[in-house]
């Protein structure tokens, strides 16, 4: 029942411009026993120049936990592992707001379960920006330098009880707009409302309606609806 990403963009850049608003009610029911979603904000110091940056993840597929403010512009990040898992943590989606323009930001992702990764291979993060989606029709499009990926000295903990080891995403972005709503992720979001808006726009069509047929398989252990669908001669 947790949230997870599938690739998809446009066939020319793998980006995708269309506007959209991930703070919505979301169409996933979350399971009676789940983490909660509120991440956790700490902070040591907040010097003028730099205020504390805020976190999100209470939409669909958000998945982070904590923040903690270890510098001026550096953030230590722990993500919710997927539901009904032994502890599987591979992809991140959040939101961060009240940065200021021109700045350099890390973020670290310490509990990460994955020995090898493509961020070691040239993957960068996926940004979204409510402003540059406004003013340019910008879409995701891939950010981020100073790159690495690596083994962390945690070991097992809450978050995993199968994988003893823990691996930390090291990465720093510079946000476009003073005061943003900025979106990160591993990977392109595509959540159950994309499939459900997706399949809905099939079904408006006379001619694929025809040809089509929408069934639910079962409910999962949320209560959200598995639905398949049949393609077949309307004959």
């Amino acid at each position: 029942s947790g949230g997870h990403h599938a690739a998809r963009g446009d066939p020319g850049g793998g980006e995708r411009s269309r506007l959209f608003d991930p703070t919505q009610a979301s169409a996933m029911r979350r399971s009676r026993d789940a983490d909660p979603l509120t991440a956790e904000v700490t902070d040591a110091r907040l010097p003028e120049a730099a205020p504390v940056l805020t976190f999100e993840s209470r939409f669909e597929s958000g998945n982070l936990l904590k923040a903690s403010r270890v510098g001026d512009l550096e953030y230590d990040l722990m993500l919710r592992s997927d539901h009904n898992t032994g502890g599987h943590i591979q992809w991140y989606y959040f939101s961060v707001g009240q940065m200021k323009q021109g700045l350099v930001y890390t973020f670290n992702i310490s509990n990460l379960c994955k020995r090898e990764s493509l961020y070691s291979r040239g993957l960068r993060p996926l940004m979204f920006s409510n402003t540059l989606a406004k003013l340019d029709g910008k879409g995701w499009h891939r950010c981020g330098k100073n790159i690495c990926y690596f083994q962390n000295e945690s070991k097992g903990g809450p978050f995993r009880s199968r994988t003893p080891d823990s691996f930390t995403l090291s990465f720093s972005v510079i946000f476009p707009h003073d005061d943003d709503t900025v979106y990160l992720a591993h990977c392109y979001p595509y959540t159950t409302r994309d499939l459900r808006a997706h399949l809905d726009s099939l079904e408006a069509d006379p001619a694929r309606r025809k040809l089509m047929r929408r069934i639910t398989l079962c409910t999962t252990l949320s209560g959200n609806e598995m639905e398949g669908l049949a393609i077949t001669s309307p004959s």
